[in-house]
């Protein structure tokens, strides 16, 4: 993408986005349904409300903050797939950016399925040079 053009970002996923950078577990949590199921790359799928909250809260206190770069949206009504460019402050301070590929499946204006595509090594790995 060119510094110079804007992806076309939809209000949701602004919306859901903000929360996700405030690390804010329960305004997230309104973007799902009550039965949701979510994944980190290979990791076991996190189901349902509670799983998912305990989570996020998890992987938010494991750094000190996160940025996403929305670079792209394709939205077809059934699912929401999300290009970015995570910004990661590690808890050492050091910032460490990686891409990184969403794949919401949805039910209505709600989550029912979440994957997320990303390489998180860098992130808690050795201080990168």
């Amino acid at each position: 993408m060119h510094s110079d053009s804007v992806p076309q970002v939809s209000q949701w996923t602004r919306d859901l986005y903000r929360a996700i950078d405030a690390r804010d577990v329960h305004a997230c949590l309104e973007y799902l349904t009550d039965d949701a199921s979510f994944r980190f790359g290979n990791a076991e799928p996190m189901i349902g409300r509670s799983a998912i909250a305990q989570g996020f809260g998890a992987f938010y206190g494991a750094v000190h903050g996160i940025h996403h770069h929305i670079t792209h949206e394709w939205n077809d009504g059934e699912a929401r797939i999300i290009e970015a460019d995570v910004s990661y402050t590690r808890k050492d301070h050091h910032v460490v950016t990686v891409p990184a590929i969403t794949v919401y499946r949805m039910a209505g204006s709600r989550v029912s399925q979440g994957q997320i595509f990303v390489d998180l090594a860098p992130v808690f790995g050795p201080v990168p040079a």
